[in-house]
């Protein structure tokens, strides 16, 4: 049977309803899953806060003639729940340890920190990359991460990278 001019323009018309049905109902669940998503972060960023307060170990950063470090230490609230120092240890050593890996990959931004690409610290470490040595040394209830340069501009970078990271990616205490 073939199709009249009527019969063309009804299934146009079905056809172009059906798809603003479909375009409506994506919309909808599209703005639905956004306005949910607006709701959930401050839950979430809230959740992250409270996690916060039940950190385990502090983050330092030392300066010295060859570079500087970043040393993780199990803190007053770790060792008030009794935690091994030994067996935190462990954890901090896995952690700075692909810290170590980034930074000889050059991902010398930290996630937590938006826009540390541009800063100038940032950008010193990138174009110093070749000249720096990591390792991963553990002491006595701590960990730390060593980074030293082999040359002066080298050095230089490290201690202003890690001045940067001192009031910017600390752990802090909420409530």
């Amino acid at each position: 049977m073939a199709r009249t001019e009527t019969n063309d323009e009804n299934w146009s018309k079905r056809n172009s309803l059906r798809e603003l049905r479909y375009a409506g109902i994506a919309t909808v669940l599209t703005l639905v899953a956004a306005v949910g998503f607006y709701l959930y972060v401050p839950v979430m960023r809230a959740s992250m806060q409270e996690g916060d307060s039940e950190i385990v170990h502090g983050r330092y950063y030392a300066l010295n003639a060859t570079g500087g470090e970043i040393e993780y230490r199990l803190n007053e609230a770790g060792a008030a729940r009794d935690i091994d120092p030994a067996v935190a240890a462990e954890g901090y050593q896995r952690d700075l340890e692909i810290l170590a890996r980034r930074f000889q990959r050059g991902q010398f931004a930290m996630v937590v920190l938006p826009g540390m690409e541009n800063t100038k610290e940032f950008q010193d470490m990138v174009r110093n990359q070749a000249s720096f040595q990591y390792n991963v040394e553990r002491r006595e209830n701590s960990v730390a991460l060593v980074i030293r340069g082999n040359n002066p501009a080298a050095v230089q970078a490290v201690h202003a990278y890690l001045e940067y990271l001192k009031p910017n990616w600390v752990f802090r205490k909420r409530g």
